[in-house]
């Protein structure tokens, strides 16, 4: 099977409160253009939950796209189309990543599409990312969560709940602040999901024809399987007992953030192909976990803000390098945060919690801050730097030694001391 997560695929955008347009041609936008909107989005709700927010100046006399925002003075020029909608003070955004579903079938229309292909695993990595400089700019969030199938990065981002959902079982990172109800309810949605899996998929999704083409002994299903299940499963709950499990925002407090990133149909994709029944049956139930996901969202969230990025399914063998998608990511990122220097990788540090210094889970483990370093912001393997510099270290120390020895004895040769003062020997 090849590695779908580096395939590249087409990329588009779809937002909620939808831009304004003028025509019903669809924009073309750089991967770029994509970080800079996801950017400028949050970057508005952010500062409309501020306890002095900027003020809209003279929005009703200029068109849409051309809405300036003035704080302390300073006047930028919003040139993204939004509606006014989206400067309404929203309580929440949700960042989507969508990953082997047609274009027609996201529930929300097309804003922009993005001209170069991209990767999961790069788009999946800026999410991450994103979400890292959200918590880190914005300290005083009531509720951030972050849900992804990412198997390979396990590492704490400070203030964020994150769920990983990994072959055997949901990776959680839960921050000490979050609710009493939260941690139960979420480790409670966590343990389930990988119980009796066929039998919660069929049953949730029984009304769906041919629903038993997937079956959880292959692996590729299974995964999928999970995915919906918890996916589907913590966000009915949530909209359920958010009274008990979200924290109440109070003044000051930025909106409450989510990001979730749903992967696996494209591997379905990449097994059966477009035209097989089970990624048929998959996009089906992928379409109605992402409408009913939606669903409960608004339910909690009357003002929310949602923003997809959609992949298109593709398939293919050959392998396409994360670098030739990835344009400048950490510049990118930067920009987000103004606080930070100019490559993100520069002011990164990560927290663990109930966590080794690998990542692992520690039974009954310890609460603590651990710095890491790189722009992977991992544990960094330096023992052959440390042996090299050791070691030449050593060398050094023991030549420096013996030329000084060298040096000391110059001129202290008794055999010579005693031929400089001997004179002609006096005969009786």
């Amino acid at each position: 099977m090849a590695v779908v997560a580096t395939v590249a695929s087409p990329v588009s955008i779809h937002l909620r409160q939808q831009p304004t347009t003028t025509t019903t041609t669809i924009a073309n936008i750089s991967w770029s253009d994509v970080t800079s909107i996801l950017a400028l989005s949050n970057a508005v709700t952010r500062s409309f939950r501020l306890p002095e927010p900027p003020v809209l100046v003279s929005a009703d006399s200029l068109p849409d796209h051309q809405l300036v925002v003035s704080s302390s003075g300073a006047a930028l020029d919003l040139s993204i189309p939004f509606q006014q909608d989206i400067f309404s003070k929203p309580s929440a955004s949700l960042v989507l990543l969508l990953a082997g579903l047609d274009e027609d079938r996201v529930p929300l229309e097309i804003s922009y599409s993005v001209k170069t292909p991209a990767s999961v695993i790069a788009a999946s990595e800026y999410l991450m990312h994103f979400a890292e400089l959200v918590s880190s700019d914005s300290p005083a969030r009531a509720n951030l969560v972050s849900i992804s199938s990412d198997e390979t990065n396990t590492k704490a981002i400070a203030g964020i709940s994150r769920f990983i959902l990994k072959k055997d079982n949901v990776f959680s990172l839960i921050p000490d602040v979050t609710t009493a109800a939260f941690k139960t309810l979420s480790k409670n949605v966590a343990k389930t999901s990988y119980k009796n899996i066929q039998g919660q998929f069929s049953s949730k999704f029984s009304y769906i024809p041919k629903i038993d083409s997937l079956n959880q002994n292959v692996q590729v299903d299974r995964l999928f399987m999970i995915e919906m299940n918890f996916v589907a499963g913590f966000f009915d709950l949530l909209k359920d007992r958010s009274s008990e499990m979200l924290s109440p925002s109070v003044e000051g407090y930025y909106s409450d953030y989510f990001s979730v990133s749903m992967t696996r149909l494209n591997k379905i994709y990449e097994v059966y192909g477009k035209e097989s029944v089970q990624y048929k049956v998959a996009s089906e139930v992928f379409a109605t976990v992402i409408s009913q996901l939606l669903k409960n969202f608004e339910a909690i969230y009357h003002d929310g803000i949602v923003q997809i990025i959609s992949l298109a399914p593709e398939a293919g063998s050959q392998l396409k390098k994360r670098d030739d998608f990835q344009v400048s990511l950490d510049k990118r990122l930067a920009v987000v945060n103004t606080v930070c220097p100019q490559h993100f990788s520069d002011c990164m540090t990560c927290y663990t919690n109930n966590t080794d210094d690998n990542g692992e889970l520690i039974i009954g483990g310890a609460h603590r801050k651990v710095l890491w370093s790189g722009p992977a912001c991992a544990k960094q393997d330096i023992s052959a730097d440390f042996h090299l510099l050791l070691w030449t270290t050593v060398g050094l120390v023991v030549a420096l030694v013996f030329i000084i020895g060298l040096l000391s004895s110059v001129g202290n040769d008794e055999g010579a001391a005693h031929g400089a003062g001997a004179g002609k020997k006096k005969e009786d």
